[in-house]
């Protein structure tokens, strides 16, 4: 109980903190989160299914975040947007992943 306890405190942590800085920069996206997992959607409401998940996709916009993510040390998955807290994952990392995630979204101002 307690390493599920864990990974979803600091997933809550991570969906709070991203979406505080997605509703400060004034885009119109979503973080969706199932558990542990989170994923930046380029929408302004949650996907109903896949296709809706599809068709906000933006290839250019993606591979900017994963870029600059990956240039300060901070891996996304190589697909979508997907970030997952484990065990072991500490607020320090939440706070360097919102810390890069901020500065990225003033670059797009």
């Amino acid at each position: 109980d307690h390493v599920y306890a864990a990974m979803l405190d600091a997933a809550e942590q991570l969906e709070q903190g991203l979406q505080a800085a997605i509703n400060q920069h004034q885009r119109p996206w979503q973080v969706c989160r199932l558990g542990a997992r989170l994923e930046l959607q380029f929408m302004p409401q949650t996907p109903r299914n896949a296709q809706e998940a599809r068709e906000a996709q933006d290839h250019d916009l993606e591979s900017y975040l994963h870029l600059y993510m990956m240039n300060r040390g901070v891996l996304l998955t190589p697909f979508h947007n997907m970030m997952l807290c484990s065990p072991q994952t500490t607020s320090e990392q939440i706070n360097t992943v919102l810390t890069h995630f901020k500065a990225w979204l003033k670059t797009l101002a």
